[in-house]
């Protein structure tokens, strides 16, 4: 390296440089007027690093396609994009881990246990569920959703935070159809919808970039993963007897093409796939939150990673908690 004491007297030298404004490799050269000072042309769509939030991500095979026509490096961009929107709703969360590196034709497995090779910035807790210890992943930042994506990862939460890990802050139903038929499914989250109106509560809508909708509710935290699911049990099972296209039948032979209303995701432990979240299909559709205006014109796969909202339809999901105990308490 040659001194910079040698560098001043020849009037030449270069020096990366890395702040909060700036960052790159620079050339200092003095004229009779004082110092010129260029910045090396960098090649972003190469680029095989991302720096967000003072974390430096190493992009890993930028090039790997992941399908077709759609490499890693975009999948990355596309969170990087989308991570001021997606972190409100998965900050602080417990993330459970589908895979899938090689691409949505390759291996697709779930992992629950953060390697060990993830970085310290990326939060982790440790929980017992009878005799087994898992110790999830926890997303703090912007940060985090990008390194998660250059894993190629699809992030999966629960209804709780991490600090009340048995304690949801919303209400989740998840719309899914047993066969093809988007104006019966449509129409049943759309009576979903009012029947959680009626009962006092506010509703908001996602497509899952699969085959349904995920209808989801704000609510205080105040009953744990058995008080909510008997609840939202008791309001799927309503819509069901008073709509023959409904089922709550978990055995899918049962169901006679009726679309499942599944509230399953709100039991201890289990998880959905996040907000904003990109799935391992083809054209790497997103469950994207809409609102409920859009209906009409979106169905559960409209969203890709090249075609997604930019403001965020959920903002104020979680200043319309409701009290559940409120609402009981009215109806009792």
């Amino acid at each position: 390296m040659q001194p910079l004491a040698e560098a001043l007297e020849k009037g030449h030298f270069k020096i990366y440089l890395k702040g909060d404004k700036l960052e790159g490799d620079f050339a200092f050269t003095r004229l009779d007027t004082g110092w010129m000072i260029v910045k090396k042309k960098e090649d972003h769509h190469l680029s095989n690093e991302i720096t967000i939030g003072g974390h430096r991500i190493k992009i890993t095979h930028p090039e790997k396609e992941l399908d077709m026509g759609i490499s890693k490096a975009e999948l990355v961009e596309y969170y990087r994009k989308i991570a001021p929107l997606m972190l409100p709703h998965v900050k602080d969360r417990l993330v459970s881990m589908l895979r899938f590196p090689d691409g949505v034709q390759g291996e697709k497995f779930f992992q629950k246990n953060i390697p060990d090779y993830f970085p310290e910035w990326l939060g982790s807790k440790c929980l017992k569920n009878n005799s087994n210890t898992t110790c999830y992943t926890i997303v703090k930042d912007e940060a985090g959703i990008v390194y998660l994506g250059n894993q190629v990862i699809v992030p999966h939460i629960m209804v709780t935070q991490a600090d009340k890990p048995e304690i949801p802050d919303k209400m989740l139903f998840d719309l899914d159809p047993s066969q093809p038929d988007l104006p019966s499914l449509k129409s049943v989250a759309r009576k979903l919808k009012g029947f959680l109106e009626a009962l006092g509560f506010k509703s908001y809508i996602m497509t899952t970039g699969g085959r349904g909708y995920h209808v989801a509710v704000p609510i205080i935290r105040e009953l744990d993963n058995s008080g909510v699911r008997d609840f939202a049990s008791k309001i799927a099972q309503t819509i069901a007897q008073h709509d023959a296209t409904v089922t709550t039948e978990l055995i899918k032979e049962k169901r006679k093409g009726r679309i499942f209303i599944d509230i399953n995701r709100l039991s201890a432990m289990q998880t959905s796939v996040a907000p904003y979240a990109a799935r391992s299909e083809a054209r790497l559709p997103i469950a994207s939150p809409f609102v409920w205006d859009e209906l009409p014109n979106i169905n559960p796969t409209s969203y890709t990673i090249r075609n997604y909202p930019e403001e965020d339809a959920w903002r104020d999901f979680f200043a319309n908690a409701v009290s559940i105990k409120d609402i009981i308490e009215k109806l009792t």
